[in-house]
């Protein structure tokens, strides 16, 4: 086994412990959800104090590759769910499946409702208009990993609130079904803490780190708006791939103009 540090090169030494042992669990010498050593162990196989080892470690925490325990130890991370769901014209389930996972959905809830004023601005309705609101679990390979509701213009999808949506694509039964498809979407990405129903239905602690996405997607025919949707994801399962396009043209981008990303969800 390679020596954790070298007191012959410049490296600092919680640099050169980190990037140790970011290669043992890189090359698999410690699975997902594995315990580590403690911190003596640690200390006394590198020879450096205890805060280079707490140095080493908590930037790992940091980086998403170990997660700390209270009481109970540091182990190491699942491994994140990337998805590129966030910046292209593809839903969730699709992404998914074409990564290799294994995607699954359970339907808490489908029922017409008011669209209020929230729903009724993202899709620019009358605040008294129906919509179809759907809430869902979606789980990858079997973990549960976004908790997701959708309100699409009942108008706009007649029947769909009879429909059987469990462990199928959204998006797919809005084209086939009713010749929609997604042409472009909004994302707001917001970081968030689960509360007790979200920790409860994500089978994460409260308080843990979610990534929460609102979006309104519009249809290809004509650019109207036919779905708004709030998703909650495990932070410690997610991460999102958003490739950038510059600009034609930078005098064309006011100064201070927030980004946006084209999405559709699904």
């Amino acid at each position: 086994m390679s020596p954790l540090v070298d007191r012959g090169v410049a490296a600092p030494l919680h640099y050169q412990l980190r990037e140790q042992l970011r290669r043992r669990i890189v090359a698999g010498e410690w699975k997902a959800g594995e315990a580590v050593p403690t911190e003596t162990a640690l200390t006394e196989e590198a020879g450096v104090s205890r805060s280079v080892v707490r140095q080493a470690l908590g930037d790992l925490v940091r980086e998403g590759l170990l997660e700390r325990q209270q009481g109970v130890g540091t182990f190491v991370a699942q491994a994140r769910i990337t998805g590129g769901f966030a910046a292209q014209e593809l839903g969730f389930h699709e992404d998914m499946l074409a990564r290799g996972y294994d995607v699954s959905s359970r339907v808490r809830s489908v029922r017409e409702e008011q669209a209020g004023a929230l729903v009724a601005a993202r899709l620019g309705l009358a605040e008294t208009a129906a919509v179809v609101a759907i809430d869902r679990i979606r789980s990858v390979d079997g973990v549960p990993t976004v908790q997701v509701e959708s309100w699409l213009p009942a108008a706009m999808f007649p029947g769909l609130v009879d429909l059987d949506l469990e462990d199928v694509s959204l998006y797919r039964i809005l084209f086939e079904r009713y010749g929609v498809r997604a042409r472009s979407s909004r994302r707001v990405l917001t970081a968030a803490l689960a509360d007790e129903e979200l920790a409860t239905l994500l089978e994460v602690r409260v308080g843990a780190p979610l990534v929460e996405l609102e979006s309104v997607s519009y249809r290809e025919i004509d650019g109207l708006p036919f779905e708004a949707y709030r998703a909650h994801h495990r932070g410690d399962r997610t991460r999102f791939e958003i490739d950038t396009t510059p600009a034609n043209d930078l005098r064309e981008v006011a100064p201070g103009a927030p980004a946006s990303a084209s999405a559709a969800s699904g």
